[in-house]
């Protein structure tokens, strides 16, 4: 009884850093990328100090480790505004702000102040940061192949942020899970490059860039397949 109680749940730290990684890169590609590169490198420094100020209120620094994940917060916090701040009126920022706010709810998610991470703040971070995608195709700052690449690495974000969850939950984080994240992570790299590989077939055969239609259906049929490799 006293090891099942003492088993870590919180979701396995590869997926997380990489679900965190792709999913901020994933809005890096937006636009205004030095402003927007800016914000979001503070921003993902801070879920750092959040998921350090996490890890020591577990470890019995209670007060300390709130201390900490408040510090943290705040600079998430400064990261999306100084990006949202430099950017100024609307509607040149409509296609950040959403992926600014999703990166933090994907990191917090899988670096969660309490409870073994929220797969409900992982897909509604990932569905912002798509929101964002489509706001970039409906102001027409990116081509139709980058709203693929955007789209599809979003859909890599959600289902290793999903298998980190799982992982953690069914091995525990203290589990030698590496080997098996990685293998996982590498055929979701596989299905997306496919994916994005096709994409640009058909636009290169059809037209220079793709319509914001088969851009969608694209990318809902990478979700298709991506879901049923994750099962």
């Amino acid at each position: 009884m006293t090891d099942a109680v003492t088993v870590s749940k919180r979701p396995a730290w590869v997926s997380s850093l990489l679900a965190v990684l792709v999913v901020a890169y994933a809005v890096s590609l937006v636009g205004h990328e030095s402003v927007v590169g800016t914000g979001l490198g503070v921003e993902i420094g801070g879920l750092v100090v959040v998921a350090l100020g996490a890890s020591l209120a577990r470890r019995g620094w209670r007060v300390v480790g709130l201390v900490v994940v408040a510090a943290g917060l705040a600079v998430v916090v400064a990261g999306i505004g100084y990006a949202l701040g430099s950017l100024g009126r609307p509607p040149a920022f409509l296609d950040v702000a959403p992926g600014l706010l999703g990166v933090a709810l994907v990191g917090l998610a899988l670096a969660p102040i309490r409870g073994t991470g929220s797969r409900w703040s992982l897909r509604v971070g990932v569905g912002l940061a798509f929101v964002a995608v489509l706001a970039s195709a409906v102001l027409q700052e990116t081509t139709g192949a980058e709203q693929v690449l955007m789209g599809t690495l979003c859909i890599v974000a959600w289902d290793l942020g999903e298998n980190a969850i799982s992982v953690g939950t069914q091995l525990g984080r203290r589990a030698r899970t590496w080997s098996i994240e990685v293998m996982h992570g590498v055929a979701t790299l596989v299905v997306a490059w496919v994916a994005i590989r096709l994409s640009r077939e058909v636009a290169g055969v059809q037209a220079p860039t793709a319509s914001l239609p088969s851009f969608v259906l694209l990318v809902v049929a990478v979700l298709v397949l991506t879901a049923a490799l994750h099962d």
